[in-house]
């Protein structure tokens, strides 16, 4: 039925049902972003697929118990990951926050720029890797991310 589930480690039942993707020929892998914020999926129609975990309206529950009791998650957000033939997204993933940081302090971007302390942005989910059915890897960075980079650097890079 092309859905996700989050399953309680208490009980095993199901704490919220996450719907968006398209799922029904391949095995097709979800990950956590290092924050837990996010759940990532690729899918059966080119697309990557981006859920929250948790919104402040609808925050997740994890004490919920019982058979029907469990949150229902329409929202999400996704992008073309692929062209390849068949259409499908194998795997995706986020790049630890770690890594991403790093990363922007050793690109030379920003020459002055020396720490991201200041960058109001969750570093573990900006980089996502997708892998398709030929084999291809793409890597796609957050614009939202960069543009918090760029505008903490300034115009000079600081």
């Amino acid at each position: 039925d092309s859905r996700l589930r989050l399953v309680g480690m208490n009980d095993y039942c199901m704490v919220r049902k996450f719907k968006g993707n398209l799922n029904t020929r391949f095995q097709i892998k979800a990950r956590f972003s290092e924050s837990g914020e996010f759940i990532i999926s690729g899918s059966e129609n080119r697309t990557c697929t981006v859920w929250n975990t948790a919104t402040k309206r609808n925050p997740l529950n994890l004490n919920v118990t019982g058979l029907h009791m469990y949150d229902k998650v329409k929202a999400y957000e996704s992008f073309e990951a692929t062209k390849a033939d068949p259409p499908v997204v194998t795997d995706a993933l986020f790049v630890s926050g770690t890594t991403v940081q790093n990363a922007f302090l050793s690109s030379g971007l920003f020459p002055t720029l020396h720490s991201l302390h200041h960058v109001q942005h969750d570093f573990s989910s900006a980089v996502i890797i997708t892998f398709d059915y030929e084999g291809t890897m793409r890597v796609f960075l957050r614009r939202a991310c960069f543009d918090a980079v760029c505008h903490v650097a300034g115009p000079m890079g600081n």
